[in-house]
């Protein structure tokens, strides 16, 4: 933008554009497309006096609100153009959005008198419609080189030459919603009066002008049945379509817009930083020029504990400290309102702490605050739950399965039924998933291996984990590397152990590794031809080369000192790149500047920091931190690129793919790049630009508008079926419009209650038949005793005082010394009777 004495000129438009329409031409408005709901917020239009109104017009029966392209919205005078932005100072148009940059777009008209005059004397036998198209002012609309772009006719235009607009044109600045329509009067009388070659109001003109004759003296059916006749006859003529040639005022433009830009590309050379990245991805193909915005949960209170992608490349789940595992689909990934297309809750209450999936991507392993982890499949269904072992038992080694909180996991890359955990019982434990035991339907352990302390020999908490095709690495929390071959050959002690080495800051003391106790590992990542292995604590990373024997005595191949870590869980923040020649590190550091109060900032230097692997282990190198090649800083890109206030929580490097997931407590994003990168993000960022109509379709949308329905004269519209009216729709069609007005997220809660109300057992019947078990026969039964119909409702005191004499409430043995009889007859005379018969 270049400025002078009078007035403000910007960069990329004519010198002679102007914000205003030229005498006596009327301006141009911006028209708010009516929507359902419109938000009056969402859009601000600032006066000269830096206030809020909204100018109002009635449009046939219809009022909507609209803004002038003139000198009325302009708040900056002495500007040649109208800036349309988020930024209230230097904005003449205000549109409240977040996706919008603070100076987003320039709207100007362009009216070269000039050229007009030269152009009348020249050529006296062109045609009247050049004529008449170089007298009229052109409104044009350039888009800022903003990330998120501005559309015309929901295309795409490019940042670097100016789109022509025209009455009725659609025009979205970023995705702000509602999107504007293009309203000038005088640009449409224009039009009405000189129609374009191979337009469809011209084509429909022609065969208006064509059909009239034949339709002379005709009336009623007899004039119906020639219009059928006349459109049937038209669909065997040959299609004819003029293309559209723009015309010499515009090609000229678009020729010194190119002239520009190109010079201006020249005049601004590459940085530093800028060339060594170039250099840098082309030799090692790396994804870092572009990226995704930071994609932010809808959740901000749950805060992202794992993540994992799936080694096909075609999924990545996220896991929440609120126990919700996140399912995204790449081909499905919508980059504007990103939601996963599953939403599952794993074990209420406890915190997702790691994810692993299988080989094939049909499973993943989950591990819970917890002692038991989960398998799940990729649609989030539970498929298996672990046993937990007996708290009482102390030696883990005694126990079928884990008796405190599961810290990582791990599946095996060649053999898809046996997976690894660790726990903070000290053990790590193998499963069979498949074929192994089952105790009450949850998985017993096969294997159990003791972690312990490699100085004191006894229990110690391991903290990560890394499984390659035929060994088990794991970190612990006294700060020990430990690496066990699997199929295991001793349970009793690792194969190969190092204690993690912390440089020291003086060149001149050698390496120790007592100061290894006080930290411990929070993450292990292997190469990927598993040769070496880099290991994580608070404040640094050593890489090991694992292909010869690591000792006690071993040095690491490669230190990096000075990248802090804010998040201590256990997902892995750095990554090796496809080729094994690079390692990338997220760095998250407070920022040290200060606020206006004294106070620390609020805000992270988060970085991602590239570091080259030597390809030979220089003992004179040992001591010496290496340095990045090169250092990458992550920004909000939904807020002008400043500084997250959140650190990086997790780092995930495709190898397939060739893209990087980064994540933070609250949001993600993906870096790739279009030319080394596959597949993945790529599928969703593709149809951006895929969305242009062709000629062909334009005239097949022609035909099909003017094509008459199946049949004869009789109309589609007219037939009316009786089984089609709503009375007779009944109650499923009913519940599909009523599941179509439901938005996404709302038909996923109701499809998640219903699944959980399955697994809830029956409740106990409250009435008397409103159960489904009770048999006919118990029915007839209850239904035709009188004496249990008679006794509902009563007082049992009452119902049992029937049977009592006397209706007495305290029973036979208080009522006192009353004569009883036992019995009619003595024994004697009992005797008596039967000799008496005998005789007899």
């Amino acid at each position: 933008m270049s400025c002078s004495a009078d007035t403000t000129f910007f960069e990329g438009i004519p010198k002679e554009a102007t914000p205003q329409c030229p005498s006596p031409f009327p301006s141009a408005y911006l028209v708010l497309v009516p929507t359902t709901t419109t938000s009056s917020d969402s859009m601000d239009k600032t006066s000269n006096e830096s206030t809020t109104t909204t100018t109002t017009t009635t449009s046939s029966s219809t009022t909507t609100n609209r803004i002038e392209i003139g000198h009325s919205s302009q708040v900056v005078p002495n500007r040649n153009a109208l800036v349309v932005g988020r930024q209230a100072a230097n904005s003449d148009i205000r549109i409240t959005h977040k996706s919008l940059s603070r100076q987003h777009a320039l709207l100007y008209y362009y009216y070269n008198k000039n050229n007009n005059n030269k152009s009348s004397s020249s050529n006296d036998n062109d045609d009247d419609d050049d004529d008449d198209d170089d007298t009229v002012p052109s409104l044009f609309v350039l888009d800022l080189d903003t990330k998120s772009g501005t559309f015309v006719n929901q295309q795409k235009i490019n940042s670097k030459i100016p789109a022509q607009l025209k009455n009725g044109d659609t025009i979205q600045f970023g995705k702000a919603q509602p999107s504007f329509m293009i309203q000038w009067m005088n640009h449409q009388h224009h039009q009405q009066q000189h129609p374009k070659e191979g337009s469809i109001a011209e084509t429909e003109q022609q065969q208006q002008q064509t059909l009239d004759p034949l339709l002379e003296g005709l009336t009623g059916r007899e004039r119906r049945q020639a219009e059928i006749a006349a459109m049937m006859a038209t669909l065997d003529e040959t299609p004819t379509y003029t293309k559209y040639i723009p015309t010499t005022q515009q090609q000229q433009q678009q020729q010194q817009q190119q002239v520009d830009n190109t010079a201006t590309n020249k005049s601004k050379p590459l940085s530093r930083d800028q060339q060594l990245l170039h250099k840098l991805v082309e030799k090692h193909h790396l994804p870092l020029t572009d990226s995704t915005d930071m994609f932010v949960l809808e959740e901000s209170h749950h805060t992202i504990s794992a993540m994992v992608m799936d080694p096909t490349g075609a999924r990545f789940a996220i896991g929440s400290m609120d126990s919700s595992l996140k399912l995204y689909d790449f081909a499905g990934f919508n980059p504007i309102d990103p939601i996963p297309f599953q939403n599952v809750i794993i074990e209420d209450g406890y915190p997702i702490r790691n994810i692993a999936y299988s080989s094939t991507g049909d499973r993943l392993l989950i591990a819970t605050g917890s002692a038991q982890p989960y398998v799940v499949d990729r649609d989030g269904h539970e498929l298996l739950k672990f046993v937990r072992g007996d708290v009482y038992v102390t030696d883990p080694s005694k126990t079928i399965g884990h008796t405190a909180a599961v810290t990582s996991v791990g599946w095996h890359p060649l053999e898809k039924s046996i997976v690894f955990t660790t726990s903070r019982d000290g053990s790590l434990r193998t499963w069979n998933v498949d074929k192994g035991k089952l105790s009450f339907d949850m998985l017993t352990c096969t294997d159990v291996v003791v972690v312990k302390h490699l100085k004191t020999g006894r229990k110690t908490i391991p903290t990560c984990m890394a499984v390659t095709s035929t060994s088990i690495a794991i970190g612990t929390q006294c700060g020990s590397l430990q690496i066990y071959n699997y199929p295991f050959v001793s349970k009793l002690r690792p194969q190969q152990s190092v204690r993690v080495v912390v440089p020291s800051k003086d060149p001149t003391t050698a390496l120790t590794a007592d100061s290894a106790d006080d930290e411990s590992v929070l993450s292990l990542v292997y190469s990927v031809d598993a040769s070496k292995i880099a290991v994580r604590t608070k404040n640094h990373v050593t890489v090991w080369n694992v292909a010869s024997k690591l000792s006690a005595s071993s040095l690491p191949w490669m230190i990096i000192d000075d990248v802090p870590l804010d998040d201590d869980n256990n997902t892995p923040t750095m990554a090796f790149s496809p080729n094994g020649r690079l390692l990338c590190v997220a760095v998250s550091q407070r920022s040290n500047t200060t606020t206006s109060d004294d106070t620390s900032s609020k805000f992270f230097d988060n970085t991602l920091q590239l570091y080259s692997i030597p390809k030979e282990n220089k003992k004179d190198n040992n001591n010496k931190p290496s340095n990045p090649v090169y250092s990458l800083p992550i920004r909000d890109n939904n807020n002008n690129g400043s500084p997250l206030t959140v650190a990086i929580s997790g780092l995930a490097w495709h190898v397939k793919l060739n893209q990087i997931l980064v994540t933070t407590p609250h949001s993600f994003q993906i870096w790739y790049s279009t030319d080394w990168s596959k597949k993945g993000i790529l599928l969703t960022i593709g149809r951006r630009y895929n969305r242009k109509r062709h000629a062909e379709q334009d005239l097949q949308d022609l035909y099909v508008s003017r094509a008459p329905p199946p049949g004869s004269a009789v109309r589609e519209e007219h037939i009316i079926a009786p089984n089609a009216l709503p009375l007779f729709a009944g109650d499923q069609q009913q519940q599909q419009q009523r599941n179509k007005k439901k938005s996404k997220r709302h038909r996923a809660e109701e499809e998640h209650e219903e699944a959980m109300a399955k697994r809830i057992p029956q409740k106990p019947a409250k009435g008397v038949y409103d159960t489904a078990n009770t048999m006919f026969t118990q029915m007839i039964m209850d239904t035709q005793t009188s004496d249990k119909i008679q006794m509902a409702g009563m007082d049992p005191r009452e119902a049992l005082a029937k049977y009592s004499e006397g209706k007495s409430y305290i029973g036979v043995a208080y009522q006192g010394n009353v004569e009883r009889i036992l019995t009619d007859k003595t024994v004697e005379e009992e005797e008596e009777e039967m000799k008496q018969g005998k005789r007899k």
